[in-house]
């Protein structure tokens, strides 16, 4: 077995038996990878103060299978490079993080390497949203350019406001007053993003 260290982001961690987690992230070339962490419940030197939280950026030492293993990578350790605390200072926030982690985690693919757009907009969408005001805004932003990205948008003309602008710029849309009246009426659009969205992942057998 081949040990590697990456900086991941974490997409998704689930319970198995007593006190292990398969831990779900995101490397640089985005790949999607599954990780076991054995005994993480248990232990307080390997994975302590909740690293392996959904949205932390964590840099991992990782036990790789043989090739052609159908074995889950080992996650021997972790540490904790950027815990974006500012989203957790309320569920609003909170939740909207994770539907944007959750999305990229549909469609990254697992057990082969893709490119860095998809890391690259987790880790703009996290940073963003930390300051973010709008949030209702802002998750229009990211799935009109997560959809556009993906090559599926169903493009209208008043997109053009957001495509003009990466979601690391979001905040750029409020300084200009002129402005204002557009972004408010974009808005109303959400309901009919969410839809599109929507109905891309269960044509695609992603749903969320």
């Amino acid at each position: 077995m081949k040990i590697v260290k990456a900086r991941v982001f974490v997409l998704r961690t689930i319970k198995v038996g007593e006190a292990d987690l398969i831990v779900t992230v995101l490397s640089q070339t985005g790949r999607k990878i599954a990780l076991l962490a054995k005994s993480a419940l248990k232990s307080k030197k390997r994975f302590a103060g909740g690293v392996l939280e959904p949205t932390h950026f964590i840099e991992v030492q990782i036990k790789e299978p043989a090739r052609g293993s159908d074995r889950l990578a080992i996650l021997q350790e972790a540490q904790l490079l950027d815990p974006f605390v500012g989203l957790r200072r309320d569920y609003d926030r909170l939740e909207t993080a994770l539907f944007a982690v959750e999305t990229i985690s549909r469609v990254a693919q697992a057990g082969e390497d893709a490119d860095s757009s998809l890391f690259n907009l987790c880790g703009h969408a996290l940073r963003t949203l930390i300051e973010v005001e709008d949030l209702p805004l802002f998750r229009l932003h990211f799935i009109i350019r997560f959809l556009n990205d993906q090559g599926v948008l169903e493009r209208e003309s008043w997109m053009g406001l957001f495509l003009q602008k990466s979601i690391s710029q979001h905040r750029d849309l409020f300084l200009d007053p002129a402005l204002s009246e557009s972004l408010a009426r974009s808005k109303k659009a959400l309901p009919q993003m969410e839809n599109q969205l929507d109905r891309y992942l269960k044509n695609a057998g992603l749903h969320l």
